[in-house]
């Protein structure tokens, strides 16, 4: 008989071998490793898809009309304005055509012959005027600092007038146109008088400015010519 001892002894020790038997075979088994769980893989957020960009159509330029050119209206024509005829008898008298023509109208209004002063180039009228109560022409002419006056009808009753006063010394006869009167005068003042009876009419030219000769105030006077 084995003793209680050795007994209990021996037991533990088959317990222990027992044990590490045990032991050394699950310690030669491999535990397997815990297996890992993975991690979730993040789904990525959408990516916002950029807005397309709309592409503009460009707006379509109105096209302009072409402008109708205008057809041009031609200019109408004026039409000339005929100029009264100047009669014959007053074409040869100094001055503008206007001049001749105021005139060659006083020929039917004043009740007498009309006459007109006829002279060389640079002499123009200065003025011409008539009184149709008084029955009187008078007539004024300019060439630098010479004058000729001449007064014709009525003439005592128009202003100016020739009338006041008359120069000397006599000089005798001398010729107004177709007419005879007399001249006086000196020193650049000449004047020549005529009167007629049938119809009783004056007729008086007056040339004044220094240096106008004797001879050539007589040539004027002669040169007055008959319109009427």
């Amino acid at each position: 008989m084995v003793s209680r001892s050795l007994s209990r002894a021996g037991l533990l020790g088959a317990v222990l071998t027992v044990g590490l038997i045990v032991g050394a075979c699950q310690s030669s088994t491999p535990t397997p490793a815990p297996t890992a769980t993975p991690a979730p893989t993040a789904t990525p957020a959408p990516t916002d898809t950029p807005a397309a960009t709309p592409t503009l159509t460009p707006a379509a330029t109105p096209t302009t009309a072409p402008t109708p050119t205008p057809t041009p209206t031609p200019a109408p024509t004026a039409k000339p304005t005929t100029a009264p005829t100047i009669p014959t008898a007053v074409l040869p008298c100094t001055g503008s055509s206007s001049i001749k023509q105021a005139f060659a109208a006083q020929v039917s209004k004043l009740k007498f012959v009309l006459y007109c002063a006829v002279l060389p180039v640079g002499w123009s009228v200065g003025n011409l005027a008539w009184d149709y109560s008084a029955g009187a022409l008078q007539a004024h002419y300019t060439k630098g600092a010479f004058k000729i006056d001449v007064w014709e009808g009525n003439v005592c009753a128009v202003s100016p007038n020739p009338c006041t006063g008359f120069w000397s010394p006599d000089l005798g006869s001398q010729a107004f146109g177709p007419l005879t009167g007399d001249m006086a005068g000196s020193g650049g003042m000449w004047t020549v008088v005529v009167h007629t009876s049938n119809p009783k009419v004056m007729y008086t030219i007056t040339g004044t400015g220094t240096g106008m000769s004797e001879a050539a105030f007589r040539s004027y006077s002669a040169a007055m010519h008959k319109i009427s």
